[in-house]
């Protein structure tokens, strides 16, 4: 679900970079790092696609800007962290958006300058503007552009080899407790009624 919400996100997105981006000052493209296969991921790595690269990325006047596109509550991976590090030690942008307004918004903030697109001919007379720009947009507080992100920790337990669950019970003390614990609290005998 949140990778095709994700991928809504980064449609719209588009929609709006190819509208709004002067082709003569700017130059972007989508990533796609979803690997069908472990082999097809060996394969990409062999040829140097890095893990963690942005989902967009944007070259505004010789400045690279990287745009990560996560939903509402999506959270940058351990490799897109590791990412962002190396992209801002080398001098690039990088920004995590939750929706198209957001990624267009990050660039704003970025200085990428959208381009003018003037009227059709007559549009003044109908009472329409003689050229539309682009209007940064109210954004709600969960959808604000950001520079940050924290890393989601996916550490496993360590699994306990067959068979240690019954051991602890096999061993527990006389009170209960297991291991290191075992009769350092006496157990509260009853007392005769």
């Amino acid at each position: 679900m949140a990778r095709g919400e994700e991928w809504r996100i980064q449609e719209q997105l588009a929609a709006l970079l190819d509208r709004w981006l002067d082709p003569a000052t700017t130059w972007w493209t989508a990533v796609d790092t979803v690997c069908p296969s472990a082999f097809v991921g060996m394969l990409r790595r062999r040829r140097g696609v890095k893990a963690g690269t942005p989902d967009v990325l944007v070259c505004h006047r010789g400045k690279l800007i990287g745009i990560e596109i996560k939903t509402r509550k999506g959270r940058p991976s351990e490799s897109q962290e590791a990412a962002r590090e190396r992209l801002l030690a080398a001098g690039a942008d990088w920004w995590l958006a939750r929706s198209p307004r957001a990624g267009m918004e990050a660039l704003r903030r970025a200085g990428v300058a959208f381009r003018t697109i003037p009227a059709p001919p007559g549009a003044v007379a109908f009472g329409l503007p003689a050229a539309a720009t682009w209007e940064p947009p109210n954004l709600e507080p969960w959808e604000e552009p950001t520079r940050e992100c924290r890393a989601v920790v996916r550490r496993r337990a360590p699994a306990e080899p067959r068979g240690i669950a019954q051991y602890r019970v096999l061993f527990a003390g006389p009170d209960g407790l297991r291991g290191g614990d075992a009769g350092a609290r006496k157990p509260q005998r009853r007392r005769a009624a």
